[in-house]
């Protein structure tokens, strides 16, 4: 087989693959603006809930212990028998959110803490099927709530994109900063480690180690002997 024909036979075989993913996608058009808005709301509350650079540490770059939900959002929810399963924020009220699980009836419906270790972001505990349409995060069982308060948001896809394009741009800045950061505290780290090897260095060298009397006679000197007669006849004096 020519190269020629390899290539006419990938070509073909990538066609044949994409065709049914296009016709997919096409398919799922009116449901794309409403994956890449709240993706895009996922990701701004990331940046927005960032903790300042000066008081950054290890494994605490986001304020995660104090979340923020929006009518409609898409959440992960575990429910009483411990399963993480996808649902639907419907309804606000102070510091609690009213969830609609996903392809259950509205007995199930239910209000959470905000604060609960019980809901969480979307996507941090449940699966993307690999049947999916979208490559970003988007349910596996359609939202189906009913009796809700979610306001209608018909934006367009290139107002979307447009918003993406800022936040992505943000959050690039955010970790330059965030890497320069790093690399400054791991000079600091590495310095201090090597001070601290130094000062171990020096007082190792001038401890004082203790010997037996017999060593101290084998290398005394004749000015060590005056001294240690001197002493001994002061305590007999003093006896």
């Amino acid at each position: 087989m020519t190269a020629r024909t390899q290539r006419r036979t990938r070509r073909l075989a990538f066609q044949q693959n994409a065709q049914p993913r296009v016709r997919r996608m096409r398919y799922h058009e009116d449901k794309m603006p409403e994956m890449l808005r709240q993706n895009l709301d996922q990701v701004e509350m990331l940046v927005s809930r960032r903790t300042p650079l000066e008081s950054v540490e290890e494994g605490k770059t986001f304020r995660l212990q104090e979340p923020e939900f929006k009518l409609g959002q898409w959440v992960d929810v575990k429910d009483t028998v411990g399963q993480w399963l996808e649902a639907q924020v419907t309804k606000i009220q102070g510091s609690k959110v009213f969830v609609h699980f996903n392809g259950w009836g509205t007995r199930w419906d239910e209000w959470i803490e905000k604060d609960s270790p019980r809901i969480s972001q979307f996507r941090t505990y449940t699966v993307q099927s690999p049947l999916n349409p979208f490559l970003s995060p988007y349910p596996c069982i359609e939202a189906d709530a009913e009796d809700h308060e979610i306001p209608s948001r018909p934006v367009p896809c290139t107002d979307l994109i447009a918003r993406y394009i800022k936040c992505f741009d943000r959050v690039r800045k955010m970790l330059v900063q965030y890497l320069q950061l790093k690399v400054k505290f791991t000079m600091q780290a590495n310095m201090v480690g090597y001070y601290n090897q130094l000062i171990s260095q020096e007082e190792r060298k001038t401890e004082i180690e203790a010997v037996s009397y017999t060593h101290l006679r084998a290398h005394e000197t004749s000015l060590h002997l005056v001294c240690r007669l001197l002493l001994e006849k002061k305590k007999k004096k003093k006896k």
